[in-house]
């Protein structure tokens, strides 16, 4: 039997619900639940795992927290990801003069009856505190997927990079690492919209952070800010 997760850094979830960690006798439900959640989204929105990948996450590539009912129905599940590949690593792309270890949220699904009840952001939450101490974290969201880049920034992560992973498609890469101390975020502020990537590019490469949703849907805010190692 795997894990029910009690542990006091865990957030709170909604009543009925409850943490438990999958292991690999629960490929079945959750390749179930990540089909149910990509179903008719196409890849440039939100990467398909095979079943291949998840069953290796389940078997030790990383851990991976899901969310059930009261009846052991699994309704959602992150994926934090600790054996990572060397072309996974954002460090040579972040100036970092430190090379601090990884930990990557590497996906996440939520049925999708249950989506919009706030569950993405909890799975991104519980990956944090689960995490091991001192692991810089990291991940991905494509442009056109605010729900995805926005609870991240949520969370405290920042956008640092952009690439092409998954065979060329667009990706922010964002980073979870504070910003130094609001004198070091200057008062100049542009917002791009999601789709602009040749903006998004240059907006990194010449210093700007994407720190946060301008609260219209499909905007980006940027800042010219110094973000501690």
């Amino acid at each position: 039997m795997t894990q029910v997760l009690h542990s006091h850094r865990l957030p709170a979830l909604p009543a009925g619900l409850a943490w438990r960690m999958q292991g690999p006798a629960d490929l079945g439900q959750v390749e179930s639940v990540h089909r149910r959640a990509v179903e008719g989204v196409p890849p440039v929105v939100v990467k398909h795992f095979t079943r291949a990948f998840l069953h290796g996450f389940l078997a030790g590539r990383g851990v991976v927290p899901g969310i059930e009912t009261s009846g052991g129905e699994l309704v959602g599940f992150g994926l934090l990801q600790h054996d990572l590949l060397p072309d996974d690593d954002p460090r040579p792309h972040l100036g970092l003069s430190q090379r601090p270890p990884l930990a990557k949220l590497a996906g996440a699904a939520v049925l999708p009856e249950k989506q919009g009840e706030g569950l993405q952001r909890l799975l991104i939450r519980a990956r944090i505190a689960l995490a091991e101490p001192g692991k810089l974290l990291f991940s991905t969201a494509s442009p056109v997927n605010p729900a995805s880049w926005k609870s991240l920034l949520s969370e405290g992560f920042l956008i640092r990079h952009f690439e092409y992973p998954y065979g060329g498609l667009p990706r922010f890469v964002l980073v979870r690492l504070p910003l130094a101390d609001n004198a070091d975020i200057a008062l100049e502020y542009q917002d791009i919209a999601s789709e602009d990537i040749p903006a998004h590019e240059r907006a990194l490469r010449d210093g700007w952070v994407g720190v946060a949703s301008s609260g219209r849907p499909a905007l980006v805010r940027y800042q010219r800010a110094r973000v501690t190692p």
